[in-house]
């Protein structure tokens, strides 16, 4: 040891002092190696120090990646069993693999509500409208969406549309607004939290309750004045044309006694035709005012009655618009899509599949540093 340290110290000096090798280098070099314990050599051969740690680490990064972006690119298999309340029964056909899954969607989108006019602030009733979508993960889709069919008729509701696929389900519902609490509780509580996505929307349909209830009070204004107009028209009518009635009748009775009188007299005949042909003419005048005044009356009464016929219409249907806003409230509609979901998709909830990926990553290339210092040292 005192003899390699006297040699470093000298060639030390020497190299900073001519900075070039001297003559004797390989000289040294050999006498210096000479005095090393050699140690035993790894053996080495085809594929022996090749970092396989590093490329399966590798591998599974690159494999854990394709997963990632390949998780929601899944493809419905054919055969799709469907529901539906004017079929009744299930059936199966490569057919509705199309009609089946035409409402899946991958996230449930807010509901589109038309716009409204805004209520009135002072009015703070509520008719919630609330509709109820959830996406639900699962490894048995068809076992699921038939519990979940049994669980929307055991809370009182009607099953609107069922389909269910080997990696897809969705059902169509609508339960009552006063079992809804309960019926989501139980919805939700058929798979863990984080393989359920809800989405609730509320509105209240307070301004179209209002509209209608404004409607109704126009139509029942215009209907009680329609009886008021009708109760007049009749009244001026019949006061209108009692006098004449009254004039005719008393024209009848004296026309009967004129004609009934029985004498001799010419002079007192004479007197009764003249009377006669004079009570005739005022006859014939008076009826005709009285045809024409009937024609008017019966237009305008009709007129009446029809307009009163249309509110009183229209009065119903409002009602029946108020009776269906009520009923609309009381149920809730809503929709559930059932996903197949995979075991690498149930650890990337836990742990995101782009962490594992870098720590795959990271390890490998860790594998691979300390496999490289391992093969220099050895060599």
């Amino acid at each position: 040891m005192k003899n390699k340290y006297t040699i470093h110290q000298i060639l030390t000096s020497w190299g900073r002092q001519e900075r070039r090798l001297p003559n004797e280098s390989e000289t040294l070099k050999q006498s210096l190696l000479a005095g090393v314990e050699p140690t035993a050599s790894v053996a080495t051969g085809p594929g022996r120090n090749r970092p396989w740690l590093s490329l399966a680490l590798s591998g599974l990064a690159v494999f854990t990646l394709l997963i990632h972006f390949g998780s929601s690119n899944i493809n419905v298999l054919p055969g799709i069993q469907s529901f539906s309340n004017s079929g009744g029964d299930y059936h199966s056909n490569a057919d509705a693999v199309s009609e089946g899954l035409e409402g899946f969607v991958d996230e449930p989108s807010p509901l589109m509500v038309r716009p409204m006019s805004e209520a009135s602030i002072t009015d703070t009733r509520e008719f919630l409208k609330t509709d109820y979508n959830a996406v639900l993960r699962t490894r048995s889709v068809d076992e699921l969406t038939r519990r979940v069919e049994t669980t929307v008729r055991g809370f009182g509701g009607r099953l609107d549309r069922a389909s269910i696929s080997p990696e897809y389900g969705f059902v169509s519902f609508i339960v009552p607004a006063s079992e809804f609490e309960l019926f989501r509780l139980e919805i939700e509580s058929l798979v863990g939290s984080k393989f359920i996505t809800t989405n609730i929307n509320a509105t209240n349909l307070l301004p179209q309750k209002q509209s209608i209830e404004k409607q109704q009070g126009y139509l029942n204004q215009t209907l009680s004045d329609l009886k008021s107009d009708r109760k007049k028209l009749v009244t001026d009518y019949n006061r209108a044309v009692y006098p004449v009635r009254s004039r005719l009748d008393s024209i009848e009775v004296e026309l009967m006694a004129l004609r009934s009188e029985q004498t001799d007299d010419s002079e007192r005949i004479s007197e009764i035709e003249a009377r006669i042909l004079e009570l005739s003419d005022e006859q014939g005048v008076l009826t005709t005012f009285l045809t024409d005044v009937n024609a008017v009356h019966a237009r305008k009464l009709n007129f009446l009655d029809n307009r009163m016929r249309n509110t009183e219409n229209n009065l119903e249907q409002t009602y029946q618009q108020d009776q269906n806003l009520l009923d609309n409230v009381a149920t809730v509609n809503g929709t559930i899509t059932l996903k197949w979901i995979s075991i690498w998709e149930i650890i990337g909830l836990y742990v995101p599949l782009a962490w594992v990926t870098i720590i795959l990553a990271v390890t490998a290339l860790i594998s691979y540093i300390r496999h490289r210092r391992r093969y220099q040292i050895s060599l």
